[in-house]
């Protein structure tokens, strides 16, 4: 089972932010941040709620995650065939690529712009 700080970690690296780019954003250390993840530290409903809108989501989203109906390991409760399985992550894994591919162009992109 997650716990909130592994969701909360898996949901970051689905958007594909850094812990850097969150910590920013909620105006708080990295390393502080990172102890969100790690459970190191308890969060209160208010830092939850800063997460989740972070991410675009609801604290509730945060809260019910399961990576296994994300990734198609079930639907409703019930195992999914493995080959559906297999599809869904495959269409996954290349979306987190796409968009890291692009995450990248545009931090080089920014590179460029602020040398100048």
């Amino acid at each position: 089972m997650l716990t909130i700080g592994m969701k909360i970690k898996k949901l970051r690296e689905l958007r594909n932010y850094t812990q850097e780019y969150m910590a920013g954003k909620l105006q708080m250390s990295a390393n502080g941040y990172g102890k969100i993840e790690r459970d190191e530290t308890d969060i209160s409903f208010s830092r939850m709620q800063q997460i989740a809108e972070i991410l675009q989501i609801t604290p509730a989203d945060i809260i019910n995650f399961d990576e296994k109906v994300i990734f198609g390991t079930k639907v409703n409760g019930e195992p999914v065939k493995k080959e559906a399985q297999e599809y869904e992550r495959t269409i996954y894994e290349q979306e987190i690529s796409h968009l890291k591919q692009e995450n990248d162009y545009l931090k080089e992109i920014i590179g460029l712009i602020k040398k100048k």
